[in-house]
């Protein structure tokens, strides 16, 4: 809760999505993908979920290099520096 003491992104929901975005080593993945981290929730709520972890600059959407029709989700450098310092 320290780690993500701005709002509710203590919640496990962003913690599972965060912790499956830090195993991937920083390798963006669909959003599709991403929604699949939150198991419990609904496809609707997982996206709201989603929408306001990029909207707080812990996600950022960026282009998909196979397809420029798609973009996929990464994890921020705000991100990775605060799991890095909880791993730490």
């Amino acid at each position: 809760a320290e780690t993500f003491d701005d709002g509710d992104f203590f919640d496990l929901h962003y913690s599972a999505l965060f912790t499956e975005m830090w195993l991937r080593d920083g390798r963006p993945v669909p959003r599709t993908e991403a929604y699949a981290f939150m198991q419990s929730l609904s496809p609707q709520t997982a996206m709201k979920y989603l929408n306001r972890a990029l909207a707080e600059g812990y996600l950022l959407e960026v282009e998909n290099p196979d397809d420029r029709r798609s973009r996929l989700i990464a994890m921020s450098p705000k991100l990775k520096a605060r799991l890095d310092g909880l791993i730490d």
